[in-house]
């Protein structure tokens, strides 16, 4: 299975904020479409927790409506930046 490493970026409704997706695997330009609408909706929705030490933001994996589980969640430049990973391996588990 070949591999590739995409980056797909959306402005997060009624925020000041921006959504980019690391997409690892074969998706399709409608299943990349399809995750970034839905993640960006669903994300604003999260616990957003701080580590103490490293003052690094972040929220826990969550699987998606869409089917995939929405890994490495991290928040920066004062929560105007989320990023995230999607893994195509990781839809159905």
């Amino acid at each position: 299975m070949r591999k590739e490493l995409q980056s797909n970026q959306i402005a997060i409704s009624d925020t000041n904020s921006t959504l980019q997706v690391c997409f690892i695997g074969n998706f399709s330009d409608q299943d990349r479409w399809r995750v970034l609408n839905t993640v960006s909706k669903e994300i604003k929705d999260k616990t957003i927790y701080c580590n103490d030490l490293t003052g690094k933001e972040w929220t826990f994996d969550y699987k998606s409506s869409c089917g995939y589980w929405i890994e490495n969640i991290e928040f920066t430049d004062a929560l105007r930046k989320v990023k995230c990973t999607v893994c195509a391996s990781s839809r159905g588990v």
